[in-house]
């Protein structure tokens, strides 16, 4: 399909994808540990447990996660240790050897958590739960609107008549840092009764950004019944579509 053909070399595409499906991992393990924080706070049992180390870890940014190590006795009488965590106020309270309440689900002691840091803990997985979904969302859109200008676009490559535009300016957003900043290019062409017409190129991709110099040619496809419908062929589809009805 020529909609998905030129949606995916667009420069934002993959970028796009790379994002929505981060977000979905992130948001999937956010919403899976605010259900085990919801059940703990629902169903789970209660016993006394002890505090047996405390741990600062530096992220590679300088964020400290604080985390905890505790160990309890479930009510079948297995013992069992836990690293979870914890909230910094907590983090400042607690001390090795200190008694603490453990809060576990039966039949999954693995599922555990300090009672004191529950509510927490459950309101912080769900925002960034939330948080996530409220990205995917945009994404989505972000998506489906590009989907609709792919498909203009392809539709007028695909049906359009082909002629030779020839470049006339380049337009150019100022760089940042280490991107150059975007590039389209402005190309004049002639419709069947050599009428002059101008339009703008998509937002050319970083391979493609100093593959036209002003006064070069390059392929322009227009609607014959709208000649000022027009699409810069910046990838090459137009030939390729030719090719394939030919195959």
């Amino acid at each position: 399909m020529l909609t998905w053909t030129y949606l995916r070399r667009t420069p934002l595409f993959w970028p796009v994808i790379f994002i929505g499906v981060l977000v979905a991992v992130i948001a999937a393990i956010a919403h899976h540990h605010a259900s085990d924080m919801r059940a703990l706070q629902e169903s789970g049992v209660t016993v006394q447990g002890e505090i047996v180390d405390k741990t600062v870890r530096k992220g590679s940014k300088g964020k400290r996660t604080y985390q905890a190590t505790f160990k309890f006795t479930a009510r079948d009488g297995g013992e069992h240790r836990q690293t979870a965590k914890v909230s910094e106020s907590l983090f400042s309270r607690i001390e090795r050897g200190a008694p603490a309440e453990v809060r576990y689900l039966e039949g999954q002691p693995d599922t555990a958590m300090l009672a004191q840091d529950l509510a927490s803990e459950l309101e912080s997985s769900q925002i960034v739960a939330y948080v996530c979904g409220g990205i995917g969302a945009v994404l989505v859109v972000l998506l489906l609107r590009a989907f609709g200008t792919a498909r203009r676009r392809a539709h007028v490559i695909q049906f359009g008549q082909s002629t030779t535009g020839f470049v006339r300016a380049f337009e150019d957003k100022p760089p940042v840092k280490n991107n150059p900043g975007a590039r389209v290019l402005l190309v004049a062409y002639a419709d069947n009764h050599q009428q002059g017409h101008e339009v703008r190129s998509p937002v050319l991709p970083p391979r493609l950004r100093e593959q036209w110099q002003q006064d070069d040619p390059i392929q322009v496809c227009f609607d014959p019944r709208d000649p000022g419908r027009a699409e810069v062929d910046i990838f090459g589809l137009a030939a390729t579509n030719r090719a394939a009805r030919q195959a």
